[in-house]
């Protein structure tokens, strides 16, 4: 018996955050001191290999997979993955670097955030009260987490009194 599509939605979206929790932190790890270009070529290397090879072996399995079938179409999916995983990963280890892995995480969770905000502008998407409650409550916490985690910085270059 099939789990039914929310409950596999729900474990798929928490079996995410899960692993990119995991990546952060280790990223954190094997990445210390390395340049945020180099590491960003090897990850999206890496990742164009192996998801290569999985859509290979669903071709191989009679799985036919579909592509663009014109020159804007190619641009498209070229845009998507230069500006949706170049850049994006780029500043991604370029903050990991900069900032650690606790403020990274926490900042990218305005990503849904941001993510409605474009569907709305681009894709004529509506805004329920909602969205936009969890929206504001979304980047509160982002605020206040920020700010939480610079007061013991800032504490501690305090001279002793």
């Amino acid at each position: 018996m099939e789990a039914p599509a929310d409950l596999s939605a729900f474990a798929l979206g928490v079996g995410a955050a899960v692993i990119y929790s995991v990546y952060i932190v280790t990223g954190s790890v094997v990445t210390a001191g390395l340049d945020p270009v180099t590491v960003t070529t090897v990850v999206c290397t890496a990742a164009a290999g192996v998801t290569g090879l999985a859509v290979l072996a669903l071709i191989l399995s009679g799985h036919p997979q579909t592509f663009p079938a014109t020159g804007r179409g190619w641009l498209s999916v070229a845009a998507i993955a230069v500006v949706g995983s170049v850049v994006a990963i780029l500043a991604f280890f370029a903050g990991l670097r900069l900032l650690g892995p606790t403020a990274t995480s926490v900042l990218s969770t305005a990503e849904p955030v941001v993510t409605v905000v474009l569907a709305l502008v681009f894709l004529d998407e509506s805004l329920g009260l909602t969205q936009l409650v969890g929206g504001v409550l979304v980047l509160g916490a982002v605020a206040v987490l920020a700010l939480a985690q610079r007061r013991p910085i800032a504490e501690a270059e305090r001279p002793p009194v």
